[in-house]
């Protein structure tokens, strides 16, 4: 999910952001051209009974009714209909509402170093900041203090602190600023148009963990439900199967065959594995007994370096896209924002 603008009673510079709200069908009220600025697009939502929040770009106006989140895309501008963008300063600056209960991307490319133990937040932006490897964004999790090239994205991960170089983390930490608070996402229960097996597909053993086949790799997780969960909730690729072993969670495309591993637990996405504890699960079929499994890795150091979930909310870039407005949340392109709500 990207980031949230808050409440219309509560609306303020800082809910101007460099982004586009949801374009969908249902949301947008109007698209209007030929407007000079965001602040003209901000006084025609101010004219329209229906519209709550704007976006412009590029001379492109949509009134909009609502904005439970945004998309980032450089050279847009999105908000509330008040305060006046006028008296707001524009483009903002860092600010301690950048610090994200959310996870950058961790992969291999971004990693610029792993550093622990780190006890904070704070530290671990000081230690990116004093990082000679051009660190300009830091995730801290658990004591581990991930320092990052770029932040494109968050990703699900509710006991991580993300952010940049400014502003200070620890001034962020007074009473009138506030800090991330980390929620838990339980995944949803299975409804009739989610994949399906039975509780027969729940396995004491281990599914294929090769490099091609493992979208990620999670530790420090508690159960095999818990990583079923992870699994169900993961977004930057479609994970289908799982495989637990002593608190390490491996997301997997796929399981052709189960291998004998004592302690370990793989299965599908669904069926909730909650509800198939009143059965045994059934044995692997293979006899060669595995070594604790671990996921391939090429010229990083750590098999941590994907250790977190991700989702697909969009930091912004350093190209000059903007959103389409289809229902899912607008991605970047190169062609301005299509929408399905027509101008006459």
């Amino acid at each position: 999910q990207g980031l949230l603008i808050s409440g219309a009673l509560a609306n303020s510079c800082i809910d101007f952001k460099e982004g586009t709200c949801p374009l969908d069908e249902l949301n947008v009220v109007a698209q209007n051209e030929e407007v000079p600025s965001a602040l003209a697009c901000q006084n025609l939502c101010n004219q329209n009974s229906e519209c709550g929040f704007f976006t412009w770009f590029n001379n492109e106006c949509f009134l909009i009714k609502s904005c439970d989140y945004v998309e980032k895309c450089q050279g847009c501008v999105c908000g509330p209909s008040y305060p006046s963008f006028d008296t707001c300063k524009w483009p903002p600056g860092p600010s301690c509402n950048d610090f994200q209960a959310q996870s950058c991307p961790l992969t291999e490319t971004n990693i610029l170093d792993i550093v622990e133990p780190v006890t904070s937040p704070g530290q671990c932006q000081d230690k990116c900041s004093l990082s000679e490897r051009g660190c300009q964004y830091f995730t801290w999790y658990d004591d581990m203090c991930y320092l990052l090239a770029t932040c494109e994205e968050y990703s699900a991960c509710e006991v991580c602190i993300s952010g940049g170089l400014e502003p200070d983390y620890e001034s962020c930490q007074g009473p009138t600023t506030g800090r991330p608070v980390p929620t838990t996402t339980k995944a949803p229960a299975p409804t009739s148009n989610q994949p399906g097996g039975d509780c027969d597909d729940f396995q004491e053993g281990m599914c294929p963990i090769t490099e091609s086949n493992l979208i990620i790799l999670l530790s420090n997780v508690e159960s095999a439900s818990v990583c079923q969960d992870r699994c169900r909730t993961y977004e930057s690729a479609k994970c289908d199967w799982f495989t637990f072993f002593e608190k390490d969670c491996f997301l997997l495309r796929t399981c052709d065959s189960v291998d004998v591993c004592q302690g370990c637990m793989s299965g599908p996405a669904y069926p909730d594995i909650d509800d198939c504890n009143g059965s045994s699960p059934k044995p692997a079929t293979t006899t060669v007994r595995p070594t604790t499994p671990r996921p391939v890795t090429t010229t990083r150091k750590p098999t941590t370096t994907t250790r977190k979930p991700t989702t697909t909310t969009r930091k912004p870039t350093t190209t000059t896209r903007k959103p389409t407005t289809t229902t899912r949340k607008p991605t970047t392109t190169t062609r301005k924002p299509t929408t399905t709500t027509r101008k006459p």
